[in-house]
């Protein structure tokens, strides 16, 4: 210990005379392992710990599979036969999320989410609440007989000021009476990774303050989502044949129900937001222990060049009897404390940089809420870095440092060439850290160049100069009758505004995070065939859709105003649906049905993206708002000038009808439409950030391997220049030298990025892994930014004076 103690007071005393070194040093690492430990805290949110509050490490979502492929989601009696037969699951649970106007005594309505869920949903998600009750099993029977909710820690502390006597208290909803019966635990957000709820109700619950959406009693009404634990022992595969095998027991016991042939367990960071996010994280993870070992990299050679500073120090004391032992060990002591005080940084930064994830978060209109913690979990992991980074950066600085020329150290001929000789060793770290840097550049240019395709694509419609503005109709009391004829009154009213050219309504907005409903289809005259799955995309839009969103009709019209309940049903259906069920003939005024209604076809529209960019066109078919009621409707306002002028006046227009009314998600669709390409816009975002950072790096790394070369070659080259060499001869002579160190990086870097990238498909939208104009144009930047940094050592090298060099010497 008194040894380690004198090392370590020895190495402090070493970074005091060189403050300016060790200032550098501590910044450089401070990056690398900073940028580590932000996007670990990101990724223990998104895949390590999705759900705060919650232990999910054996929770996964059950999905059912058709054959063709398609999720589906659960049924309520079929969700009640799976809990009670099943051998594998220690908890089944199912919930649905929902949108809730919540009245205020003095205060306007507000919209907030929730979720209706089972009675167990609580226990299984492993959640108590922090005061008050959950629901009981009793609470799970008696349709809309248990108006009781679990509010959220959150809402109990923003909205009703943290009032312990709110168990037990009424509150309104969809003006509704209910009962608090229990607050949930703070940082408790729910069971959708990436979406924070605010109050829970029993989904017995549903036909009082979701009319119309879901049953409670039939087989084929997919409304809910299944969570399931799975009991000690077993896999998800067990669980998964298990849950199968009641499914086909299900189908042969009620004809009524749908056959799925398969169950489908995913873990809960693979389902939500985590779709889109895991990709993403897990590449910002790789990305950043690259930007970990060119910072590295650089330290090394910071290292190597202190190394050769202070050669006779070391030969002195080796000449004195120190053991090489001992000195490694004093220089991986004083590496260490350049580590930990990196890490130190990094972990100072770390509560700031970790939630910047929150501020990347998409707009919707959706409870969107991405969180990080730090904890003790992310200690370790700077930690465990920082040890790591002392052995990458410290051990070929402590090897080489240690094992000097004693006889050429203890004259200190600093002005020969042998250090030029033996420079092989920074060179290779000079090479590394470009290559590694071209391959972040690359991988960001890719994803830019993704990002500019997708906003440049064309979704089917045309996204600009167009105003969203959400209600919701159902939670203030309306029913269908009473809101057919608000929507009109408002669509009236938005019409008449100065600078309006067309409106519509749709019931989830194009490219969102709503998602689509789906329903079997029933097509006149078609034989499906063995197997067939005949599941179509349904959208509920308003009369004059179409127009307002400039999607072209191929044949026949549109909604109009006179399309009511009363007179015939019709439905537009898209390209891809007219032509797979219809070929060869036109597909207006043939007939399909849906439920119990045969639907005229009236018009066929041009197919437009409504799940992704990226998605194959499916068949789709629209309904008229007016024959196919649906509460929640988002304006889709087409402007003849800047979209967020008119805000105020669409806002006044809908609360002109019901003051009382929320209106939510006021955006352009631009801006609505950007959370289809949000993965490549953080991946892009983040890559090129830390690419720019690992290219300064690297071009302060050539920058320093060429100074020292300078400083070591000065004899050398003054030699050079009294034998007759121009200045121009050693510029040409230095930034050859530069030149020759980013080629070899280039060309080993584009060989690590051609097989690299191709991970990356997932992420890429109209560009190729292996793009060779983005290849090109990065390392034309690179070669660029390296030559710049090999300049200014040239510039020093012309600038030495022959005579006053020799006479030195």
């Amino acid at each position: 210990m008194d040894t380690l103690a004198q090392d370590l007071r020895f190495g402090l005393r070493q970074f005091r005379k060189n403050p300016a070194f060790t200032i550098a040093a501590v910044l450089t690492l401070a990056l690398g392992i900073g940028a580590n430990v932000t996007v670990f805290t990101w990724l223990k949110s998104v895949i390590i710990n999705p759900l705060p509050g919650v232990d999910s490490s054996d929770l996964m979502m059950l999905k059912w599979r058709t054959p063709e492929g398609n999720g589906v989601s659960l049924s309520w009696p079929d969700y009640l036969d799976f809990g009670q037969r099943n051998r594998t699951v220690e908890g089944l649970a199912a919930g649905r999320m929902a949108a809730f106007s919540l009245d205020g005594a003095n205060t306007q309505a507000e919209r907030v989410w929730g979720m209706l869920v089972s009675a167990n949903y609580f226990d299984t998600l492993g959640v108590k609440a922090a005061m008050g009750r959950t629901f009981v099993p009793a609470e799970n029977q008696g349709a809309g007989g248990h108006p009781v909710v679990v509010i959220s820690h959150q809402l109990w502390r923003d909205r009703f000021g943290g009032d312990r006597g709110i168990v037990g208290r009424d509150i309104i909803l969809n003006k509704q009476s209910f009962k608090v019966v229990g607050v949930t635990p703070p940082g408790f957000q729910g069971s959708t990774l990436g979406l924070r709820f605010e109050l829970w109700m029993p989904a017995v619950m549903q036909p009082v303050v979701l009319s119309g959406s879901g049953s409670l009693s039939e087989r084929g009404s997919h409304w809910l989502e299944g969570y399931a634990r799975l009991k000690p022992g077993a896999d998800a595969r067990q669980a998964e044949a298990d849950l199968s095998g009641i499914s086909a027991q299900l189908t042969r016991e009620f004809s009524q129900s749908d056959r799925f042939p398969r169950a489908i367990l995913t873990p809960m960071w693979k389902e939500g937001g985590g779709r889109v996010l895991a990709p993403v994280m897990m590449l910002m993870m790789g990305v950043v222990g690259v930007v970990l070992l060119i910072a590295c990299a650089n330290i090394s050679n910071l290292l190597l060049v202190r190394s050769a500073g202070r050669r006779r120090e070391i030969a002195i004391r080796l000449a004195l009897g120190v053991s090489r032992a001992r000195l490694i060990r004093q220089l991986f002591v004083e590496n260490g404390l350049l580590a930990l005080a990196g890490g130190s940084a990094a972990m100072a930064a770390a509560p700031v940089t970790g939630q910047l994830l929150g501020k990347l978060a998409p707009a919707s209109d959706l409870p969107v809420s991405l969180t990080s913690s730090v904890d003790v979990s992310t200690f370790l992991f700077a930690l465990v870095l920082s040890l790591v980074a002392t052995t990458l950066f410290g051990l070929a600085p402590a090897l080489k440092g240690s094992r000097p020329d004693l006889v050429e150290a203890l004259k200190d001929d600093s002005g020969g060439a042998t250090g030029a000789r033996k420079s092989w060793l920074r060179n290779s770290l000079v090479v590394a850290q470009v290559a590694l840097s071209l391959v972040l550049l690359i991988a960001a240019g890719l994803l830019l160049k993704s990002l500019s395709n997708a906003r440049a694509a064309d979704p089917g419609f045309d996204p600009r100069n167009v105003l969203v503005a959400g209600v919701d109709l159902s939670p203030n009391g309306y029913d269908a009758a009473r809101g057919r004829v608000a929507l009109r009154q408002m669509t009236e009213k938005i019409s008449s505004l100065p600078g309006v050219t067309a409106v519509s309504t749709v019931r989830r907005v194009p490219l969102g995070l709503g998602g689509t409903s789906s329903s079997v289809a029933e097509v006149e005259g078609y034989t499906p065939g063995k197997n067939e799955d005949m599941l179509v995309y349904t959208h509920i839009v308003g009369a004059d859709y179409f127009h307002t969103m400039n999607t072209p009709l191929i044949s026949g019209r549109e909604f109009a105003p006179g399309d009511l309940q009363q007179t015939q049903l019709v439905v537009v259906v898209n390209q891809t649906l007219a032509k797979h069920y219809f070929a060869g003939g036109d597909a207006v005024g043939r007939r399909v049905r849906l439920g119990q209604d045969w639907r005229v076809i009236v018009g066929v529209a041009r197919d437009a993206k409504f799940q992704s960019l990226s998605e194959t066109p499916a068949p789709a078919l629209y309904f008229p708002v007016n024959q196919v009621f649906a509460s929640e409707a988002n304006f889709l306002v087409r402007t003849s000038g800047d979209p967020a002028a008119m805000a105020r006046g669409v806002q006044e227009a809908i609360q002109g009808v019901d003051a009382s009314l929320p209106v939510y998600s006021m955006r352009s669709l631009e801006a609505s439409i950007s959370v289809s390409y949000f993965a490549q816009r953080l991946g892009g975002s983040l890559l090129g950030f830390f690419g720019v950072l690992a290219v300064a790096l690297a071009a302060v790394g050539i920058y320093g391997v060429l100074a020292y070369a300078v400083a070591q070659r000065s004899r050398e080259l003054g030699i050079r220049m009294a034998l007759g060499a121009t200045r121009g001869d050693v510029l040409r002579l230095i930034l050859g030298q530069g030149f020759n160190l980013a080629a070899a990086g280039l060309a080993i870097g584009l060989g690590i990025a051609v097989g690299v990238t191709r991970l990356m498909g997932s992420l890429l939208f109209g560009v190729s892994a292996t793009d060779v104009p983005t290849m090109l144009t990065v390392s034309l930047m690179m070669m660029g930014v390296i030559l710049a940094a090999s300049y200014f050592p040239a510039r020093r090298a012309m600038r030495i004076n022959p005579v006053s060099t020799m006479r030195y010497e």
